[in-house]
């Protein structure tokens, strides 16, 4: 967080109000991604992820909702260098054969990535149908 000191600095410079806030949010940005202002990090795709790995994953995901925070979720994925694309992909087709999303629950992209679903196991094929009073009658239960 910016201290007082700095935001007055920056108040007093006697900016319009949009740069004023854009000077803000540069610096606060900066300041959390811990990188020192006036420097650069140069970001490196890992070898094993493809370079149309957002076109890939766009491709397969059930659910196209949201494509620009999804695309930001998977550059952060991607460019962090902690998770191998064959994981990932993995993850993904067995997202994607669930019973949850077969019967029609999918989850948006962006939660799916944030919530690092591809890491999730087998999910299980859920409570079995209740059967009625006839059902269970005629011998269906067994």
């Amino acid at each position: 967080m910016l201290t007082s000191q700095t935001l007055a600095r920056i108040t007093d410079l006697g900016l319009d109000l949009i740069t004023e806030t854009a000077v803000i949010e540069i610096l606060q940005d900066a300041i959390d991604a811990a990188v020192p202002i006036g420097s650069s990090v140069a970001l490196q795709l890992p070898a094993d992820w493809p370079a149309d790995y957002q076109e890939q994953f766009w491709r397969r995901y059930p659910n196209k909702t949201a494509k620009p925070r999804a695309m930001k979720a998977l550059d952060k994925i991607a460019f962090s260098g902690k998770t191998r694309w064959a994981d990932f992909t993995q993850g993904l087709e067995r997202y994607i054969v669930s019973p949850r999303v077969i019967s029609g629950y999918i989850k948006g992209p962006a939660v799916w990535l944030n919530d690092e679903g591809w890491n999730d196991g087998p999910q299980p094929n859920g409570p079995k149908k209740k059967l009625s009073f006839f059902e269970i009658a005629a011998g269906h239960g067994d």
